[in-house]
This record gives C-alpha cells, structure tokens and sequence, in this order.
C-alpha cells in the first residue's frame, strides 16, 4: 500500500501526540505526569496541539497515511521556539525541568 503525505489536522491531533510521546523515549511522559488530572501524558500534548497556538500546534506537522491510518509524522517549525518558556516553568514542577536542562 503506498504511503501518503499531507498536512496535519485538527482532528489528527490525538496521533501526533502519541507519535511524539513515542519519539521522547519517555520525556513526554517524564514531564506530563500527573499533571493534569485524568489525563494522559498524550492527552495533555493533543489538547494542546488542538489549540493551534504556533508553534506546538498541529498545523506544525505532516502527517504519513497507509490507508486511513496514520504511520509517521514530521512536526517542524524554528529552532528558536526550542527552548523552555516562562510559561513552561509556571506549569512545569522545577525539578522536571531542571532534570532536563543540559
């Protein structure tokens, strides 16, 4: 089956969190956990990801399609938004982030 390309959606917003969970080998679920009651670590990321607020937004992402399931995805946008914001450390615990500053 051939695999095809397209820009993400909203609605695809659940997957690429739990793509992007897999791809952070543990740091999506490191950070997130516990934080939001009765949600997922992925919960957390897709909700936020819905929200369309550039750059952590799913209109950052394509989307790899076999069929109707999507198999990979590629999120992009600038390095200079690769960075702990202020808002990041008010909801954040300073010892998640602080684990991780190297």
């Amino acid at each position: 089956m051939a695999i095809i390309y397209r820009p993400a959606e909203k609605t695809d917003s659940q997957r690429i969190a739990e793509l992007i969970s897999l791809a952070s080998d543990g740091v999506v679920d490191f950070l997130f956990h516990d934080l939001v009651p009765d949600m997922t670590p992925a919960q957390v990321v897709a909700h936020n990801l819905a929200q369309d607020h550039y750059p952590h937004s799913y209109r950052s992402a394509v989307v790899a399609l076999s069929g109707t399931h999507i198999v990979a995805m590629a999120l992009s946008y600038p390095s200079t938004y690769h960075q702990i914001t202020d808002k990041m450390r008010g909801f954040f615990p300073a010892e998640r982030l602080d684990h991780l500053h190297d």
